[in-house]
Formats: C-alpha cells, structure tokens, sequence
C-alpha cells in the first residue's frame, strides 16, 4: 500500500483549506511519511483494519445466506 504517493497536489491544497480536519490528516499523513516506522506502523493497521472489514462482511453474508436456508427449512416443514 502506498501513503506516500500525493497525487494531484493541486485538489489536496484546495480540500486541506476549506476543512480543517482534512489539514490535520495531511499534515499528519506527511509527518507518517516522513518516519519511516511511523508509515510502517500505519501501513500495518490500515492492512489490519481492511482485512477485518472484509472478514466481518464475508461473515455477515454466510449469516444471511445461512438465514435464508434455514428459513427455507421453516416454510418446508409446515
């Protein structure tokens, strides 16, 4: 995964003026950059954090296909 990789400085420069949350997380997100543990760090939580997501939403899906099965099996038996 690449932070690092800025882009269309131009469209950050107008979004980082007209919000300062997004100024805050670009000016952290350069300081990250600029330590390489600290990028390290961040690329491993995002990966974390990603893969978690993915799993909970496999996991919700075979929920409800399951679900449905077993509501199948309901209507069936009556």
């Amino acid at each position: 995964m690449v932070v690092c990789n800025w882009g269309d400085q131009k469209m950050m420069d107008e979004c980082k003026d007209e919000n300062e949350e997004i100024k805050e997380a670009v000016k952290q997100l350069k300081e990250m950059c600029a330590d390489e543990y600290e990028r390290e760090l961040y690329e491993i939580r995002e990966r974390s954090r990603l893969t978690y997501n993915t799993e909970m939403n496999e996991a919700r899906r075979k929920g409800l296909a399951e679900g449905k099965v077993e509501e199948k099996k309901e209507i069936a038996k009556k």
